[in-house]
């Protein structure tokens, strides 16, 4: 497991590179019998989460506060509100951002991020199969229902990976109509590039809700949102029914999460940026609201 992390700045288009702090933890966690054994006994174990949870979201004082935003980089301009008006770690952690802090993309035939967060996409998948970081397992198994997983065969699949520094709310990728969502029960895992590398099927066994979406401009999709360490708990907020683009879905309480969204085969094109840095197995940071892809073009006379 490198502890050097590469991703496209996609606001500037540099590659920047980290150095990652938890990787020795993580491979102790995901790469020894051991680790492996602790984490299913312990890390994994909701009573673990409910004390974490507990312990965030006691009432602290704001010099407690700034030592936590300190620790995450957690950027706190753009907050609706100054630090000293949060009672808790987690409601820093699940803050608000000012009006127009994330301007969303208007235009019907764009599809936009849910998220801040780091993305990759895949453009087409293969059946139902999902690829990720030497792994595969089906989307079926990711939504526990091979039936509906036969409708996305050959479609494409975007996955926002959220970091703790990250704004932790999420919003429609487009308007439409949104049904209630479907908890599936699961673990806690770490969902970070590192834990990914050592176990990809995390995404199949971590807590996370089927939401399915009839959007206005892309087709029926998946949005899934899911938990990951240390509390990682998903909260919808939305009610089933007409949503809006832009509109919020839920957000994810303290602790790392992920989101995918699973398009149709044939109703979305990925900008070629995103597609450029998957190739080079590089994930792109970017901001909710702004676009990711478009409507295919029609065909004319046989001329795309």
């Amino acid at each position: 497991m490198s502890s050097i992390v590469q991703y496209v700045n996609r606001e500037t288009g540099a590659v920047v590179t980290e150095q990652r702090h938890d990787t020795r933890l993580l491979q102790y966690f995901y790469g020894d019998e051991f680790g492996s054994q602790l984490m299913r006994r312990l890390v994994r174990r909701h009573l673990i989460s409910k004390i974490y949870g507990w312990w965030f979201s006691r009432k602290v004082g704001t010099r407690k506060l700034e030592k936590f935003v300190k620790q995450f980089r957690i950027d706190m301009c753009e907050a609706e509100k100054p630090l000293g008006d949060y009672a808790s770690c987690n409601e820093v952690f699940t803050r608000r951002l000012k009006a127009n802090a994330r301007p969303v993309q208007t235009d019907p035939s764009l599809l936009i991020s849910p998220a801040d967060c780091s993305m990759t996409i895949t453009p087409a998948l293969q059946g139902t199969r999902l690829f990720i970081k030497g792994g595969s397992y089906t989307l079926g198994e990711l939504i526990e229902d091979d039936t509906k997983a036969k409708r996305y065969e050959g479609g494409s699949i975007a996955i926002f990976r959220l970091a703790p520094a990250d704004y932790h709310r999420f919003h429609f990728p487009d308007g439409g109509n949104a049904d209630a969502p479907r908890r599936i029960p699961g673990h806690l895992d770490s969902v970070s590039s590192q834990a990914l590398e050592y176990d990809p099927a995390i995404f199949c066994r971590n807590q996370r809700d089927i939401v399915e979406f009839n959007s206005d401009g892309f087709g029926r999709m998946l949005i899934i949102p899911i938990g990951a360490t240390i509390v990682g708990k998903i909260v919808e907020t939305y009610n089933a029914g007409p949503v809006v683009r832009g509109q919020e879905q839920g957000y994810f309480e303290i602790g790392g999460s992920s989101i995918v969204i699973v398009l149709e085969k044939d109703k979305v094109v990925f900008d070629e940026d995103l597609i450029a840095n998957r190739r080079k197995g590089l994930e792109t940071t970017i901001k909710m609201g702004t676009r990711i892809g478009a409507t295919p073009r029609p065909c004319r006379e046989g001329v795309l």
